[in-house]
């Protein structure tokens, strides 16, 4: 989920600047969008790009290239140009060739998806695939239609990736063999839909029911459309990317009163997908974001839903400077109504199509009140929650935890009797008099954990309806008043990161125990690789996100919040001309000298490696760079050795490097005080490792 949260925001704070509660529409690429469009995703009105230079992109995001078909290596590649150059707003607009007002929309084209985006320079545009061509030996097929020249990929023999360039309005698209000169004039704008998107009632609906951002935009998914297109009888252009006969006697199968009939009404309880933004605010490198991504649910569904959602406490919700955080809710009492309700939702009336009564036949094996009977024991159940508030490291693993605050809770109508089952399990918990007071849980087992680690006094309490476990000055504040907090349906599932405090811990962690854990474990450089580079890249940024799930009369709505700051020093910064003393990432994730570096301001360089006892020189190449983003593209013109790295003799004659070596690519990770570059290989416990550089060369012959 980390991983996740972190792209999303990668993902949006490169794109745009300020902006208040508008509902502005003046996209002109919204006129190629058919209104009845079951999937867009694109901004509405245009805004320029705002900088925003953000911390390194972890080398974990990046996809492999390795062993991969030609054609999945292209789009891989592809993938990792785009991760490598998002270091700042600035660079990804100027490598991409893109202009500083965006416009761009994504939707579907009968079957077909388009992508359409504006471009400045078509140079930069067209070197994209330039590069991932080169790269995966995968090539494109010149082609035209009409007056447009584009590029043709195939994939397989039914269908092709085509991109085109006219001015400066690009196109991007999937299309089959069976594709028809109609549908490819729709694709490529040369005929414009009848009704788009803009002057839509979707779109007016999501307007005044969401009232999102009109930028950076908004993602909708219709599933009634999407079932009323496939189920269209006639002149169903979603034939043109079906190329197996098979399929589509399938769907023509289900076009039948009866299945037809079944399967929109079964769209009907899940209509649409909405994404979208409350809040962006992109100023001074800090991000403040609200973004909504709501299931939308039948009513008699998400009354339900609602029914069953439960309590996230308040040591969750009202705070962000906590560590971690996660809380589930859940009214267990009324799950067994719910799967009632939703069995009467779907098996109105016995269907006559069989994939229909299929799913019914699997509905009527659940009975709603065995579930509701093996509940019993935690009825009156509302929820859980789990709070790392902070955690100081002692100075190695036998004492590893200086200090920690955590809360753990169960918010229940019958806590007594959730205590009262847990002293059942656990029967040393049976001395403790459980009250509002706090009391010492003092089991010899936990006694003896504490005192070995220096782990903190573990106190329980029952405040009201919250059963509650803590350690550390800070959660016992904040469970202090836990007792006026009434269990009400506030949510289904929380979840919360502090990247400041993240990052300073990690960092801690890595210098105190990683190199004895590694040690002890035997861990491959690949692993180390990861470790490495994840902390490398999170030190990039503080700030907090947190994630809210509940039910409203719409569906299931999930509402993020971000604040993020690039922090100082995490950049990509202009220039990394210098001298360099190297260090590679080894068994056991430790950093063992390897050599020196000199890269140069004339776009040259020279690598040197020494002996073991580092009395000598037994390698020296010298080389070509460039400095792409995130990326240091290397190219070895010539190199010379000691035969058996013997320092006593003589250097070998300049040559030619060896041709699998002679191109090599890293990505950077940088820090205050060293960079990272990581390279990728067939073996990556060979061939993965990363380069500390720092400090200036040590004295050599």
């Amino acid at each position: 989920m980390k991983k996740l949260l972190t792209l999303v925001v990668l993902a949006g704070i490169t794109l745009i600047g300020c902006q208040e509660k508008e509902t502005d529409i003046n996209n002109p690429y919204l006129k190629f969008v058919p209104a009845d469009t079951p999937l867009f995703a694109g901004n509405l009105s245009i805004q320029p790009m705002f900088d925003f230079n953000t911390a390194q992109i972890s080398y974990a995001n990046q996809l492999p290239t390795t062993d991969m078909d030609p054609t999945t290596s292209f789009f891989a590649h592809i993938y990792n140009d785009l991760l490598m150059n998002v270091s700042s707003s600035k660079r990804f607009q100027t490598y991409f060739g893109l202009p500083k007002e965006m416009k761009q929309v994504i939707y579907l084209q009968g079957g077909s998806p388009v992508i359409k985006t504006s471009i400045e320079n078509s140079d930069a545009f067209w070197a994209i695939f330039d590069r991932a061509e080169s790269k995966s030996q995968f090539k494109h097929v010149p082609a035209s239609f009409q007056n447009i020249s584009y590029r043709e990929y195939p994939l397989g023999t039914d269908y092709s990736f085509i991109v085109a360039l006219v001015k400066q309005d690009a196109t991007l698209a999937l299309i089959s063999k069976k594709t028809s000169d109609e549908t490819k004039s729709k694709i490529f704008g040369l005929t414009l839909p009848q009704k788009n998107f803009a002057d839509s009632t979707l779109l007016k609906h999501i307007n005044q029911q969401y009232q999102f951002l009109s930028y950076p935009g908004i993602f909708v998914y219709d599933n009634e459309r999407l079932i009323d297109s496939l189920l269209q009888v006639d002149n169903n252009v979603w034939y043109e990317m079906i190329t197996s006969d098979e399929m589509i006697k399938e769907i023509q199968n289900k076009q039948t009163d009866s299945c037809a009939s079944e399967y929109k009404r079964m769209a009907g309880l899940m209509p649409r997908i909405v994404i979208g933004f409350d809040k962006y605010d992109v100023k001074d490198n800090r991000m403040v974001a609200n973004y909504e991504f709501t299931i939308e649910l039948a009513e008699s569904i998400s009354t339900e839903l609602k029914k069953v959602q439960g309590y996230i406490p308040n040591y969750l919700t009202q705070f962000n400077d906590n560590l971690i955080g996660f809380g589930l809710g859940s009214d267990v009492a009324k799950i067994g109504s719910l799967l009632k309700t939703m069995k009467q939702s779907m098996n109105q009336q016995k269907s006559e199509c069989d994939a229909v009564a299929k799913m019914q036949q699997m509905l009527d094996s659940i009975d709603p009140g065995i579930v509701t009977l093996s509940l019993s024991t935690v009825y009156g159940l509302k929820g859980a929650g789990l709070a790392i508030q902070d955690i100081q490291l002692g100075d190695d693993l036998k004492q590893p935890i200086k200090s920690l605050d955590a809360i753990v809770s169960i918010t229940s109508d019958n806590a007594k009797n959730l205590w009262f089952m847990l002293t059942g399990a656990v029967p040393q918990l049976g001395a403790i008099k459980l009250s509002e007071e706090p009391a010492l849980v003092d089991i010899p087992a936990l006694t003896a954990i504490s005192q070995q680690y220096n782990l903190p006094p573990l106190y329980v309490a029952l405040k009201g309806s919250h059963l509650v476990a803590y350690v550390g000055d800070t959660a016992a504040k904040r469970v202090a008043n836990m007792s006026t907090e009434k269990p009400t349906s506030n949510g289904i599932l929380f979840e919360s990161f502090n990247y400041s405090k993240l990052s300073v811990i990690l960092a801690d962690a890595k210098q105190k125990f990683w190199p004895e854990i590694m040690t002890q474990n035997a861990v491959s450089p690949s692993s180390c690789l990861l470790a490495e580079t994840m902390a490398a890249s999170l030190t990039g940024f503080e700030g907090d996100i947190s994630i809210l799930s509940h039910f409203d009369k719409r569906g299931w709505v999930n509402e993020m919040k971000a604040d993020i700051q690039a922090t100082k020093g995490t950049s990509t910064p202009s220039s990394i001309v210098g001298e360099y003393n190297i260090n590679i990432l080894s068994n056991g994730c430790a950093f063992t000298a390897d050599g020196q570096e000199s890269i140069k301001a004339d776009g040259t360089g020279l690598y040197q490696r020494f002996s073991e006892d580092g009395k000598c020189k037994v390698l020296e190449s010298e080389y070509t760079w460039k400095h792409s983003g995130s990326a240091l593209q290397v190219s070895y013109t010539r190199e010379r050795s000691r035969p058996n790295d013997v320092c006593d003799s003589d250097f070998s004659e300049w040559e030619k490097p060896a041709a699998e070596y002679v191109n090599d690519e890293c990505i950077l990770t940088f820090k205050e005080d060293a960079f990272y570059c990581t390279y990728g290989g067939t073996e990556p416990s060979q061939f993965q490792f990363v380069k500390q550089v720092q400090g200036a060369p040590a004295a050599s012959n």
